[in-house]
């Protein structure tokens, strides 16, 4: 009876919080039997009665001391199969093995997996992790390209860095990590010349397309590039022309007549304008109709 009480109190103390640490299971079971033991010292019995008792007890003890430490080691396995996944996640997330490695140098100490086994487990963490890199260095790609195509300077070497570890990783052959580089950095200085260039052509047209003809000579932009500089630059040219035009225009309408001087250093206006001004302010200022069609024609010529 004592017996089978000791062990329902182990049972109902393995679930309490007190008793979550399997270390702690094995004192605690021969704590119980030295109890036991005890009291049953301190009862007079006969020597018959003793031994019959101390047989008993023994096999009572030996087979509980086993069961308890069976339980305890299987749930020391338990716990190390949870805390192994987690560092193995870990591992793989962060890039960094030794966190998986240190854990299952410590299953092995502890006896739960073989050393071949323990290589094995290594192995395929190391190829989940880089598998991992790969498919979040893939996914950079996009992102730092267009961040390439937006003018970002940085992304152009963040961009080549990225590609050389996919060569490393084994992403892309090294051949194939040295092509994409080359094309990635010199489309990269072609684009940042076309969007250099581009501003330039709102600001100072006429500068903007000579310097595309000596960039697309120099090799640093293509033809179509320098194609879409001179059509920005002509385009900003015209505006320009035409809002110089517009604001003679209304001056000549309110009698102001612009000088020789003011006419000709004004770069906007085409020697045809300049004549179509003068003919329209020295001919007929007093009738906006003939002006207007003077300028008019100067402006679609």
């Amino acid at each position: 009876l004592a017996m089978n009480k000791a062990q329902a109190d182990f049972a109902t103390w393995q679930q309490s919080p007190e008793g979550q640490n399997e270390k702690d299971w094995l004192p605690k079971w021969e704590s119980l039997q030295n109890d036991i033991k005890s009291t049953f010292d301190k009862e007079e019995l006969t020597p018959d009665a003793r031994l019959q008792f101390a047989d008993r007890f023994s096999n009572w003890a030996t087979r509980g001391t086993i069961m308890v430490q069976s339980n305890a080691f299987k749930q020391t396995g338990q716990r190390m199969d949870a805390t192994g996944e987690v560092a193995k996640q870990t591992a793989i997330d962060s890039g960094d093995v030794s966190i998986y490695e240190d854990h299952v140098k410590g299953e092995v100490a502890a006896g739960f997996t073989l050393p071949e086994v323990a290589t094995l487990k290594v192995a395929e963490t190391k190829k989940l992790a880089r598998q991992k890199r790969i498919a979040d260095l893939n996914a950079q790609v996009p992102i730092l390209t267009q961040a390439v195509n937006n003018g970002d300077k940085s992304a152009i070497e963040k961009l080549a860095k990225v590609n050389d570890e996919l060569g490393e990783l084994g992403g892309k052959s090294t051949e194939e990590s040295g092509l994409y580089n080359d094309i990635i950095i010199n489309g990269a200085k072609a684009q940042q010349e076309v969007s250099e260039l581009k501003v330039i052509a709102n600001d100072d047209p006429k500068m903007a397309a000579e310097l595309a003809i000596e960039k697309e000579r120099a090799g640093k932009i293509n033809g179509r590039d320098r194609v879409d500089i001179e059509r920005d630059a002509y385009q900003s040219m015209a505006f320009k022309r035409r809002d110089a035009i517009n604001k003679y225009k209304e001056r000549l309408a309110l009698h102001d007549v612009p000088s020789a001087d003011e006419l000709k250093s004004d770069v906007w206006l085409t020697d045809y304008d300049r004549v179509a001004i003068i003919d329209a302010a020295t001919g007929s200022t007093n009738d906006p109709a003939d002006f207007e069609s003077a300028l008019t024609a100067a402006m679609t010529f």
